[in-house]
């Protein structure tokens, strides 16, 4: 209930991470958050995995500024987050539904 105001909203999910050759790098996930029963979903589009966004991520939502919202995918509302190397880390994110 109290992240039910996210609920048809679009959110963009952005990793960091550093990338091959020791660069950092970040990949922007756009969708809308949808809800089955008690659990949130980043939903991605067709063909494309929605994942869940586990409860203990919803309080680091954050809403989008006006002014930055063409650069971060067009979205409302963001979730970011960071692992420590991106390409270690591909096969979990698959998991999570990231391609």
């Amino acid at each position: 209930m109290k992240f039910d105001y996210l609920i048809n909203r679009s959110l963009v999910l952005v990793i960091w991470g550093q990338v091959s050759g020791g660069r950092h790098g970040v990949k922007l996930f756009p969708g809308l958050v949808v809800k089955d029963g008690d659990d949130y979903f980043l939903q991605r589009g067709e063909g494309k995995k929605s994942p869940e966004i586990p409860d203990d991520w919803l309080d680091l939502v954050v809403e989008i500024p006006a002014d930055l919202k063409a650069v971060m995918a067009h979205c409302d509302y963001q979730l970011s987050l960071t692992t420590e190397d991106v390409l270690a880390r591909a096969e979990d994110l698959e998991a999570f539904g990231l391609d």
